[in-house]
């Protein structure tokens, strides 16, 4: 039987051996139940085939070109048993109605044309391989929690939803596409989500005419095992949430060399892992959020390599009205802050563990996080950096760059090094102000030593800790009683310089190499000092 136009069939037997010739024709099915049988022999070429029944169970055939699902009421219709071979084209829904499941008989599909989700339809995956060739375009919704892998190998876009909590949805491509969202406010939501190349060094590159979020319930891949080295995804201005409730690794770049490119994203490490930490991937992030669900669950956030934080964008440790405190463990890496202004924020629910790591701020100027560090570096010339209004830990060294500024803050700079040891100030030009500042112990006895000129507010030396401020000047701004020396400590001062600045000021009883007093001398407090070199 050849069609030589159009037509609409309530039902189709197409028996064997009957032979079906509908080349360039449109054959819409109507009927309900299951309207169309294939045993015999369908030729399809150019044609299209829409079935129209509401609810209706659609057959399985190798021989489809272009396919509509398209039923005229609420009721999904049903991909049945078996492979679904579609040669061109498959649009599921007609922009108002219901859609299609293949969560009942769980076929695998195939589309080699685009794949369009219409306005108002939902496609529910089930067990079987989904292999997208062409682009896929979301306006309607794709939702349910099957198992069968979802390959897209095309653009993936639309306006539409995406919510799948047990596939794992893989947009493989040969050459650039893009994902996400074109305009609206859907929110995509996976359980594996993972980015991978066939070929040359593509980027996927995440739409912005959109204003949702993406969250992944499982893991993130960009790369996977046994490809080449080339995938790049860049995340565009989207919120990426990474929302594994029991993972290790819920982001992972590494498999087979892939990159991010932050563009002006921000990366929420909102799970957890039952059996211990959580790793964060080593990447260039935009802002970074890390442990950001509001949640009872206490987790610890490892760097797994060397992370920055690009210009402009901001590290956020904890969420404020979490019930539970999140930790960031530095680790052994360099964390990178390129922002300026606040940079780095760790919240009422945040802690950071410096660990050996070394702490970067990158940016021209900005005012550090009142937290714990190990080693700091202030790492631009000639900008203005500020310490905060709460108290720092330094467990390792300072070092601030030539010609750079730092304003003292109102908080206490506290120079403890972890298991003893000494502990360097370094800068070159410039200048260095303190407020408050305390030498201490931990779990061992500190020195703090400077390697270069130094203003401080007031400093304060525990009990069997040391100071040392050698071919260097220690200038104290604070009044009355701005150097104290608790018990027996080390105070080396060969060939320095020590400047009260101060007014009404009592002058430390220790020893000296020279001396100034550059403040109100009437009203100095004298007490038993020793000046090896010279007083002014």
């Amino acid at each position: 039987v050849s069609t030589a136009t159009n037509i609409k069939l309530t039902s189709l037997n197409n028996g064997g051996p009957t032979m079906w010739d509908i080349t360039s024709d449109t054959m819409t099915i109507m009927g309900t139940g299951a309207p169309f049988l294939e045993s015999g022999i369908l030729v399809g070429t150019n044609s299209t085939i829409d079935f129209t029944g509401n609810g209706a169970i659609i057959t399985a055939s190798l021989n489809y070109n272009n396919l509509g699902l398209k039923p005229s009421g609420a009721s999904q219709q049903v991909l049945g048993v078996g492979s679904f071979i579609v040669g061109g084209t498959l649009t599921i829904g007609d922009g108002t109605n219901a859609g299609v499941t293949a969560a009942t008989f769980d076929p695998t599909v195939a589309v080699s044309g685009s794949t369009t989700i219409a306005s108002g339809a939902t496609y529910t995956p089930g067990d079987g391989i989904v292999t997208l060739i062409g682009d896929l375009t979301v306006t309607g919704t794709i939702s349910g929690s099957g198992t069968g892998d979802i390959e897209a190998r095309g653009n993936v876009v639309g306006a539409g939803t995406i919510n799948i909590s047990g596939n794992t949805f893989e947009q493989r491509v040969a050459a650039s596409q893009n994902f996400f969202t074109t305009s609206g406010t859907a929110n995509w939501v996976f359980n594996n989500l993972t980015f991978s190349r066939s070929a040359g060094t593509p980027t996927i590159t995440t739409q912005t005419g959109g204003s949702g979020s993406i969250t992944i319930n499982g893991t993130l891949l960009v790369s996977k095992t046994g490809d080449g080295a080339g995938t790049i995804l860049n995340a565009g201005d989207v919120t990426w949430s990474l929302a594994n409730s029991n993972s290790s690794d819920p982001f992972d770049t590494d498999q087979a060399s892939g990159s991010l490119t932050a563009n002006t994203s921000t990366f929420q490490y909102a799970g957890d892992n039952d059996g211990g930490s959580v790793t964060v991937e080593n990447a260039a992030y935009y802002n970074l959020v890390v442990g950001s669900a509001n949640d009872a669950i206490a987790e610890t956030y490892v760097l797994e390599g060397n992370t920055s934080i690009a210009s402009g964008a901001v590290l956020t440790i904890g969420n404020v009205i979490s019930g539970a405190v999140d930790t960031l463990d530095g680790s052994s890496y360099t964390l990178t802050l390129s922002g300026t202004g606040t940079p780095f924020v760790v919240t009422a629910q945040g802690d950071f563990s410096p660990a050996t790591s070394t702490v970067t701020y990158a940016g021209c100027g900005g005012t550090l996080a009142g937290t714990t560090y190990n080693n700091v570096s202030l790492s631009t010339g000639a900008c203005y950096y500020t310490l905060p209004a709460s108290n720092i830990t330094m467990r390792g060294d300072l070092t601030v760059a030539d010609s750079a500024h730092l304003a003292a803050g109102s908080g206490t700079v506290i120079f403890a090094k972890g298991g003893g040891g000494t502990q360097t100030i370094t800068y070159g030009g410039g200048d260095v102000n303190f407020g408050p500042v305390q030498i201490s112990a931990n779990a061992g006895n500190t020195t703090l030593s400077t390697a270069g000129n130094i203003r401080v507010a007031s400093i304060l030396v525990d009990a069997n800790q040391n100071l040392d401020i050698s071919g260097d000047t220690l200038t104290l701004t604070g009044n009355n009683v701005p150097f104290t020396l608790s018990g027996s400590n080390t105070f080396t001062v060969t060939g320095s310089t020590v400047n009260y600045a101060g007014t009404s000021l009592t002058i430390v009883n220790t020893t000296y190499n020279n001396l100034t007093i550059s403040g109100s001398i009437p009203s100095i407090k004298t007490a038993t000092a020793t000046v090896n070199g010279t007083m002014l």
